[in-house]
């Protein structure tokens, strides 16, 4: 309060504060909104963009949209269910044009004005460029390495997990760079290596599934190491690839107490059991695999995800529901754009063809071996999805198989063999071998690694199978009809033959030699064969006898020039015809 003499009259003031402003919330914006990546089919794009918020609030779960159209013009199409910053390029995208939409949002919520990106244009390219690297590295290796088999495949004491030792102490005791040096003795080209699996114990760090498991750093996932980035930079350094490998939902038995399978339920899991997974499952799952991919960036060129059952198809197919084929796709995707992946339906199903659409090396996971491409490197009629085959060194196990399991299951010739003409027909495949706590493979798997090493990395001659008899069962055999098998034949080579019954049913094989002979059985129920070699009408032979005579030696051809060669015997009359085996000689 003040007085003042005005005119005589003193006159008092109150000097009253202005009301106080209401705050105002400000709206973020996006800005210099641009689309980068790989703008072809199969590869992948991200949209970046600057964050800015006037009141200085950090970004919160900011919107993104995708739009397509015929012309850089227009007119926009959103597409259905692509949500992610990032997103994989489906075949169906080549020859449109994109559009990304940011929608900042703020961590108040306040959301600001969406933005546009400039169109690109998605390229239709011939193959996949991105699997180029899988299919030049012919072969590679995988692992087990799981809290769950260390024990189980131990080879020593002092490999198991030891009592009172944590999962980080364990984790520590693994050396990157012998872990290496093993993999350049077996000439592998790729390594693929499980992060986790269903125990829920991981050999990385991460922050979003320890946020949502309710765990610390050290508990299930390692304090103070990150393996999978040592590993990278020893295999770097031998011109060796990533892989991760990873199951397509959380780990469905994963307890903090014995039996309580609280990291399962923390997820919104099916407790002990691959059920089908829900909007809320896919999203926290998706959010674990998305720092993954982010974290490793380029040092990860692929991943394989597993547990992709069919009967889990339908969580992921609705495109209406912002967790799909797509969310999926783009959280593997994350952090390198031409990064490729593969979802394993299983055992069986599926074998050499893709799962959805995003996928770039088939799901090819098998007990055995034997398969190999009959088209070359493509296995999609498209000829963008790079034929892979995965099997199992180990020995077997009644339940477990030979997956990440100690000693051997396959004859080291048939294998060399097998890998060598899987891959010279463009494909690729995956050999599962055990590794230790210390890094180290098995030394009688690594053996037979080495013998692979020797023929498809340096040239040595293939090794033939005893006698130069290839049974029927010869994984270069290829039978083209409606052929069985038929077992328990202790006359016939092996024990077993190939038939059919269906006239111009055939069976052709290449071989390398000046000579070969078509083996087969005689009797009542058989009739005649034609023979050709090289693609000539050489013989028809009749295997008609009264009396079953087995091994027999129905065409013979001698004298052949070096090099190679092709036989295909045709079935031309009679209830049956066999194949027992082919004998070439040299």
């Amino acid at each position: 309060m003040r007085s003042t003499l005005v005119l005589g009259v003193t006159v008092t003031a109150v000097l009253i504060a202005p009301p106080a402003l209401a705050t105002t919330q400000h709206s973020p914006h996006a800005q210099e909104v641009k689309i980068t990546g790989e703008a072809r089919t199969k590869g992948g794009l991200e949209v970046r963009y600057r964050f800015q918020d006037p009141d200085g609030d950090a970004e919160g779960i900011t919107r993104f949209r995708w739009l397509t159209g015929p012309t850089a013009f227009g007119p926009w199409t959103p597409l259905t269910g692509v949500l992610t910053r990032n997103i994989g390029i489906p075949l169906s995208y080549g020859g449109q044009y994109l559009r990304a939409e940011v929608t900042p949002v703020d961590a108040t919520g306040a959301t600001g004005r969406s933005r546009l990106s400039e169109p690109v244009l998605i390229k239709a390219v011939d193959g996949n460029p991105g699997t180029d690297w899988l299919h030049d590295a012919r072969y590679g290796v995988s692992h087990h390495f799981l809290s769950n088999y260390i024990n189980r495949v131990a080879a020593s004491p002092e490999e198991k997990w030891q009592d009172g030792e944590s999962w980080d102490d364990l984790v520590k005791t693994f050396d990157a760079e012998a872990y290496a040096e093993d993999l350049a003795k077996a000439g592998a080209g790729f390594a693929m290596i499980t992060l986790g699996q269903n125990s829920g114990y991981m050999i990385a760090p991460n922050r979003a599934y320890e946020r949502i498991a309710g765990l610390q750093p050290g508990e299930r996932t390692p304090a103070g190491r990150d393996l999978p980035m040592e590993i990278a930079d020893a295999l770097a350094k031998r011109g060796i690839k990533l892989v991760f490998y990873i199951p397509g939902n959380p780990p469905h038995s994963a307890h903090k107490q014995p039996g309580d399978y609280a990291i399962t339920k923390a997820f919104g899991y099916t407790p002990g059991t691959d059920g089908v997974p829900s909007q809320d499952t896919l999203a926290k799952w998706q959010s674990v695999i998305r720092e993954y991919s982010e974290r490793y960036g380029t040092k990860l060129a692929g991943w394989w995800i597993d547990g992709v059952y069919p009967s889990l198809h339908p969580a992921y197919q609705d495109m209406t529901k912002p967790y799909n084929w797509s969310s999926l796709a783009a959280a593997l995707k994350a952090g390198n754009p031409g990064r490729i992946i593969a979802l394993n339906s299983g055992l069986g199903a599926r074998n050499h063809q893709p799962t959805s659409v995003y996928d770039d090396y088939t799901p090819g996971e098998s007990r055995g071996l034997g398969a190999i491409p009959s088209a070359g490197r493509w296995a999609d009629a498209e000829q963008s999805t790079q034929w892979f085959d995965f099997t199992y060194l180990g020995a077997n196990d009644p339940y477990w198989a030979g997956w990440g399991n100690k000693g051997t299951s396959k004859d080291t010739t048939a294998l060399v063999r097998w890998v060598k003409a899987a891959t010279d027909r463009g494909g690729a495949i995956g050999l599962d071998t055990k590794v230790n706590r210390y890094g180290r493979l098995d030394p009688e798997q690594l053996a037979q690694l080495e013998q692979v090493r020797k023929v498809v990395r340096e040239g040595a001659p293939t090794p033939e199978p005893a006698g130069g008899v290839y049974n029927d069962d010869d994984f270069l055999i290829r039978y083209t009809g409606s052929w069985g098998v038929s077992g328990g034949r202790p006359g016939d080579l092996g024990g077993d033959v190939h038939y059919t019954s269906t006239d111009g049913d055939s069976a052709e094989f290449g071989f390398s030699g000046t000579g070969i002979e078509y083996i087969t059985e005689r009797f009542r129920d058989m009739g005649k064969v034609d023979v050709y070699l090289d693609g000539v009408l050489k013989a028809t032979v009749d295997c008609f006898s009264e009396t079953k005579q087995t091994q027999q030696v129905l065409f013979k051809a001698d004298g052949l020039s070096a090099g190679t060669h092709t036989i295909k015997v045709v079935k031309k009359s009679g209830t049956y015809m066999l194949v027992d085996a082919f004998r070439v000689t040299r």
